[in-house]
C-alpha cells in the first residue's frame, strides 16, 4: 500500500509524468536490492590459474593432480607435460590471443592440453569429437584457431623432445583464456570469449562452495565443450585438489559412474540435478558436497540428497564465467516445498533484477536478471553487434558493463534469488542451453522444408515443418549438423502453420505431437513385455511397440541410465551402451541377461513372474504384506544377491529392516 501511495503522490505532483519515470521503490528498498544484497567485494590475488597450478607443482610435486581410469599424473608430472606441449606450441607460432582448438577425447590429455595452451599465453577452444564434422569445422574457422590439437598431434615425438622446465611466459588477467561456443539465436553458434581474470575470480568465489583443496577429490563429469568443465578444472587444480575424470562410458552408465566415484575417492562434485535422479545416495557415500546447476532443482531431489551430504544450488551463464550465485540447501527441506532459490551473488559479482526500463524491480516482482563483475566475458568472438546487444552500460555503476541474461527471476525478502523462466526463445533441455532459432534454421535448410518452427514439449524438442518430405530424413539432416542434445526428438509435418492476426506463427496453436510407433508390433515374449513397459515408464509414453526407437521417442543419455537402473530392479541386466546400440525393445530382448539372483528361485526367468510362495511360507502371514512383497520383487534380487538370499530367512528379514 505504501508503494501505491508513493506512485499516486508522484502522479499528483506531476500529472504529465511518464509511467517509465515513476519510482516505485523507496530509498530503503532501493538500497537493499542495489547495494546491501550486492555487498560482495573481496580482494582477489593477481595470480592466474596457470601460476597457482605451478605453485602447487613446486609445493606438493608428488600430490595427485588428475586421473582418469588407470592413468594418473602428479602435480609435477602435469606441470612438466604441459610445459613440453606449451614449448612446442610456441615454436608453432602460438602466443598471446592465439586460439588453439582441442579435439581430444575425455581424459588426462585434455587437461594437459588446456594447461599447455594457457602456459603458451593462448586460449583454448574445445572441439568435442562427438559433434558433427560440419559444426566442428565452423567452430574451428569462426574462432580463428591457429591450429587444432588431436590425439595424433600429441603422439608426435616432437612433444616428448621438449624441455619440461617452466617457459617464463607471463599470463595476464586480461588475456583471453578460452572460447566456448553456445547455441545462437541467429542460426549459428556463438563463441563466448572469457579472460583469465574471470577464472581467477571464479576460483576465489567457487572454491569454498565446491570445497576443493588438498586431499579432496573432485568429480569431472561435464563435457569439456561446456563451461561447467572450466569450474572443475580451474577451481580444483588452482586449489591443490585431485581431478577425477569420468570416462565416456562412466558418463552414460549410472552403476559404472557410482563405482568410479567410490573407487576414485570422490569427495566433491559439480553436476546437473538430472544426474542425481539416476544415482542412489547410498551408492556414493563418500561424496560430502554436491554443487548443482544448469537445471531447475526440485525440492524432492534436494531433500533426498541433503539427508546425506551438503547440497548447493547455483546459477550462472557462460557469459559470466560459469557461476554467479549460490546457496547451500538448508537441513530439513521438505519434498513438498517450492523449488529452492538459486542463491545470492558470489564474490565480486552484482546481480540486478530490472524491469523493461532498467529500473530495479520490486522485491517479489519478476524482472530480468543483469550481471556485472570481473567474471563478465569480453563478449562474443567476432560478433560486435551481438556483444553490444547483450553487454550494456550499467546505470548504477558508471563505466562498468552488465550482461543482460534473458533470464527472469525475483528477489525474496531474505535476499535470495528465485528463477522464474526466460524472457526470450532460449531454453534449457536436460541442462543444455539451446536457442530454438538455431535449431529452426537447420530444419528449415532441408531441401524439402519450406517453413520450420521448434518448441519444447515435455522437456523434449519438437520440430514442426511445412513439408512433403519424410520426418526421418529431416531428423537425420539435423543430426548431421547439430550436437545430439539439439536434434529434435520428433518432427511433425504440417500442410501450413497456424498464424496470429498479424501473420506470425501461432506457436500456441501448434498441435501436440502424436507418438508414432515403428511397425506397431505388440510384444510377443515376457522380456519384450517388460522392456516395452520400462520404455513407457521412463519416457512417459503410452503403448510403446517392440520396434519403437528409444531415442526417437525422446530418450537421451540420462534416460538410458534410468532405463538400465529400472531394468535391473525388474530382474534384467541392461547397460546404457546396449540401449544406445540396440535402441528398440525387440533388439534389446536379444541381449539382456537375467540378474543372477532372479534365477535363484526369486523370479521365474521363463515367465518373468515373481515366485513369492516359498519365502512367504517361511516368513509367515505377518510378513506377507504388499510392502514386503514389493521389496522382495524389486529390491532384494539386485541389491542383496544370491549370498544374502541363500544365507537364511533371518538375514533376509534383517536386511529388509535395515533398508527400511
Amino acid at each position: 500500500m505504501r508503494r501505491v501511495v508513493r506512485v499516486l503522490e508522484q502522479i499528483a505532483a506531476d500529472p504529465q509524468v511518464l509511467l517509465s519515470g515513476l519510482d516505485v521503490l523507496d530509498a530503503d528498498e532501493r538500497a537493499r536490492v542495489l547495494t546491501e544484497w550486492n555487498a560482495t567485494e573481496e580482494p582477489v590475488g593477481s595470480a592466474t590459474v596457470v601460476e597457482l597450478v605451478a605453485q602447487w607443482a613446486a609445493r606438493t610435486p608428488d600430490a595427485s593432480a588428475v586421473r582418469c581410469g588407470s592413468v594418473e599424473l602428479s602435480y609435477a608430472e602435469l606441470d612438466a607435460r604441459a610445459n613440453r606441449l606449451a614449448r612446442l606450441l610456441r615454436e608453432c607460432g602460438v602466443g598471446v590471443e592465439s586460439r588453439v582448438g582441442l579435439r581430444l577425447p575425455r581424459g588426462v590429455d585434455m587437461v594437459v592440453a588446456i594447461l599447455a595452451v594457457w602456459k603458451a599465453g593462448a586460449a583454448y577452444v574445445p572441439l568435442d569429437p562427438e559433434y558433427p564434422a560440419e559444426r566442428l569445422a565452423f567452430m574451428a574457422a569462426d574462432s580463428g584457431a591457429a591450429l587444432v590439437i588431436d590425439e595424433a598431434w600429441l603422439a608426435d615425438a616432437a612433444v616428448a623432445a621438449q624441455s619440461g622446465a617452466p617457459l617464463g611466459v607471463e599470463v595476464g588477467s586480461d588475456q583471453l583464456a578460452y572460447v566456448i561456443y553456445t547455441s545462437g539465436s541467429t542460426g549459428r553458434p556463438k563463441g563466448v570469449a572469457v579472460a583469465h581474470g574471470g577464472l581467477s575470480n571464479l576460483v576465489a568465489a567457487m572454491g569454498p562452495v565446491l570445497g576443493a583443496g588438498p586431499g579432496e577429490v573432485t568429480l569431472q563429469f561435464a563435457s569439456f565443450s561446456f563451461d561447467a568443465s572450466v569450474l572443475d578444472v580451474a577451481v580444483t587444480l588452482a586449489r591443490g585438489g585431485t581431478l577425477a575424470i569420468a570416462s565416456g562410458e562412466e558418463r552414460t552408465d549410472a552403476q559404472a559412474l557410482a563405482e568410479m566415484i567410490r573407487d576414485s575417492g570422490v569427495t566433491v562434485a559439480s553436476v546437473v540435478p538430472s544426474l542425481l535422479s539416476v544415482l542412489d545416495p547410498g551408492s556414493v557415500p563418500g561424496v560430502r558436497n554436491w554443487v548443482l546447476g544448469a537445471e531447475r532443482l526440485s525440492a524432492d531431489l534436494a531433500a533426498r540428497w541433503r539427508a546425506q551430504a551438503g547440497v548447493w544450488n547455483t546459477y550462472g551463464p557462460t557469459e559470466a564465467t560459469v557461476m554467479t550465485t549460490a546457496v547451500e540447501i538448508a537441513e530439513g527441506i521438505s519434498p513438498e516445498d517450492a523449488p529452492p532459490a538459486i542463491g545470492r551473488p558470489l564474490t565480486n559479482t552484482r546481480v540486478f533484477v530490472l524491469d523493461d526500463f532498467l529500473r530495479p524491480a520490486l522485491i517479489g516482482a519478476v524482472g530480468e536478471v543483469y550481471l556485472t563483475g570481473p567474471g563478465l566475458a569480453r563478449g562474443y568472438l567476432g560478433r560486435p553487434d551481438l556483444t553490444a546487444e547483450r553487454f550494456v552500460a550499467c546505470p548504477f555503476l558508471p563505466g562498468q558493463r552488465m550482461y543482460r541474461t534473458g533470464d527472469l527471476a525475483r528477489w525474496t525478502d531474505d535476499g535470495l534469488l528465485h528463477f522464474a523462466g526466460r524472457a526470450d526463445d532460449q531454453v534449457k533441455v536436460r541442462g543444455f542451453r539451446i536457442e530454438l532459432g538455431e535449431v529452426e534454421s537447420v530444419v528449415a535448410a532441408h531441401p524439402d522444408v519450406t517453413q520450420a518452427a521448434v518448441l519444447v514439449r515435455d522437456d523434449r524438442l519438437v520440430a514442426y515443418a511445412v513439408s512433403q518430405g519424410d520426418p526421418a530424413s529431416i531428423r537425420a539432416f539435423a543430426a548431421e549438423r547439430l550436437p545430439e542434445y539439439m536434434v529434435p526428438t520428433t518432427v511433425m509435418l504440417l500442410g501450413e502453420f497456424p498464424l496470429t492476426p498479424n501473420g506470425k506463427i501461432d506457436r500456441s496453436a501448434l498441435p501436440a505431437p502424436e507418438r508414432e510407433h515403428g511397425a506397431g508390433r505388440a510384444p510377443s515374449t515376457p522380456v519384450e513385455t517388460v522392456l516395452c513397459g520400462l520404455f513407457a515408464e521412463v519416457l512417459g509414453a503410452e503403448g510403446v511397440g517392440v520396434d519403437d526407437d528409444f531415442f526417437v521417442l525422446g530418450g537421451d543419455s540420462i534416460m538410458s541410465m534410468q532405463l538400465a537402473s529400472r531394468a535391473r530392479r525388474a530382474g534384467w541386466v541392461l547397460s546404457p551402451r546396449q540401449v544406445f546400440e540396440e535402441r528398440t525393445p525387440a533388439r534389446l530382448a536379444g541381449v539382456v541377461e537375467p540378474v543372477e539372483a532372479a534365477a535363484q528361485g526369486v523370479r521365474d526367468v521363463g515367465t518373468g513372474e515373481v515366485a513369492f510362495t516359498p519365502v512367504m511360507k517361511a516368513v509367515g502371514d505377518t510378513a506377507a504384506s504388499p510392502e514386503f512383497a514389493q521389496w522382495m520383487a524389486v529390491v532384494a534380487p539386485p541389491r542383496l544377491g544370491v549370498e544374502v538370499l541363500s544365507a537364511g530367512l533371518s538375514a533376509v528379514v534383517d536386511a529388509h529392516d535395515m533398508l527400511r
